[in-house]
């Protein structure tokens, strides 16, 4: 049978829930065909045939990591149980804990009175209000995500240290610290109801402003810094003077050009991109250049690369995305969390960890309003 992947009548079920069915038949199907591929391996002595079976298992272990990927990104809880298993197999069956060591999730999801279908549809919508907003991601280069445990970025530096005995020399590693970021909002108990009932139209605006917020303060401390956190931004770590974007937006690919000219004079290679401020952003959507040319399309080509809306930033800042130049380390992806309920609104909030770090200054141009 064709969908025997669903346990109950698919008309029944949300597309949320279709979507991951179909996503854990697939890790299924995967895991078959991987230790097919360790059977035949097993016996086939052909050392040529044995070759390309083993790059065949190679690709199925790629599809089985991305299908387990999705999953995890899906369900956060997973995640949080998956870094608590130790790596020590022979110690696995022993350290097993009770169903109830759930509950010790950071997130403390389990305790709120959310269905599962309405927890998939608020991180639905996270997702969905997030992946616009968050410009700097789209521009920098990005690793992790480490988890919740993860504290700080190894630097690879060190610094001196007086040693508690004359004859001996003592060095500090150095490291970034990760910050953290949250925002609370709140969810009407009467929505959750109505969700759970198969409602289309959940009102979810205390989370859409949320996750407007974290997107625009994570883009303010990459492109502009945070000083209290000691994270210095692109813009006020770049050496090139800086260029006025002013409000006539006819002239920033004449801008935008004169900051790609100093970045090869530095011998910063591209393809760029450009992290564009929402006003500045609003005024190049609206705008043709004289012929009819769109305002966009002429800068796109100018950069070789994207053109962002970056809520948080004010001007523009233009990068070079080259790889290597400007370096984010997530440790706990943004997640949902709970904070507490009553009888009308469950309490929640959006939360992320990260460090950021400028690796080349000079691969930079801050465009002001």
């Amino acid at each position: 049978m064709g969908f025997d992947q669903y346990h109950e009548p698919p008309e029944e079920l949300s597309p949320a829930t279709r979507t991951f069915a179909r996503l854990c038949a697939s890790l299924t199907e995967e895991a078959e065909a991987i230790g097919w591929y360790e059977q035949r391996l097993a016996v086939e002595s052909d050392r040529e045939a044995s070759a390309i079976m083993r790059d065949a298992q190679g690709e199925e272990f790629k599809h089985f990591c991305m299908d387990l990927e999705f999953l995890l990104r899906r369900t956060p809880l997973w995640r949080e149980i998956a870094q608590g298993i130790p790596a020590g197999g022979e110690r696995l069956a022993r350290d097993r804990q009770p169903e109830r060591s759930v509950a010790v999730s950071h997130l403390l999801r389990e305790h709120a009175p959310i269905t599962g279908e309405s927890w998939a549809r608020i991180d639905e919508e996270a997702r969905e209000r997030l992946t616009p907003a968050l410009a700097a991601r789209k521009l920098v280069d990005f690793s992790g995500p480490k988890g919740w445990q993860h504290s700080a970025t190894n630097l690879g530096r060190t610094a001196a240290v007086k040693a508690p005995f004359d004859r001996v020399a003592g060095q500090q590693r150095r490291v970034l610290p990760l910050v953290e970021m949250r925002t609370p909002f709140a969810v009407w108990r009467a929505e959750l109801a109505d969700s759970d009932r198969g409602a289309e139209d959940t009102d979810l605006a205390g989370l859409d402003r949320a996750a407007h917020d974290l997107a625009a303060a994570e883009n303010a401390a990459v492109f502009h810094g945070w000083k209290a956190a000691g994270i210095v931004g692109v813009a006020e770590a770049s050496p090139h003077a800086g260029i006025a974007l002013g409000k006539d937006c006819e002239r920033y690919p004449r801008h935008v050009a004169m900051a790609i000219e100093q970045l090869l004079a530095a011998g910063i290679d591209g393809p760029y991109g450009l992290a564009l401020g929402p006003n500045a952003h609003q005024l190049v959507l609206e705008s043709s250049e004289h012929g009819g040319v769109l305002l966009l399309d002429h800068l796109r080509k100018i950069l070789g690369g994207p053109l962002v809306w970056s809520p948080g930033v004010e001007g523009a800042v233009l990068i070079s995305l080259r790889g290597g130049d400007f370096l984010f380390e997530s440790g706990e992806d943004i997640s949902v969390g709970y904070l507490s309920h009553d009888a009308d609104a469950v309490q929640l909030y959006l939360e992320e960890s990260f460090s950021f770090r400028v690796a080349t200054p000079e691969a930079a141009v801050a465009l002001t309003p």
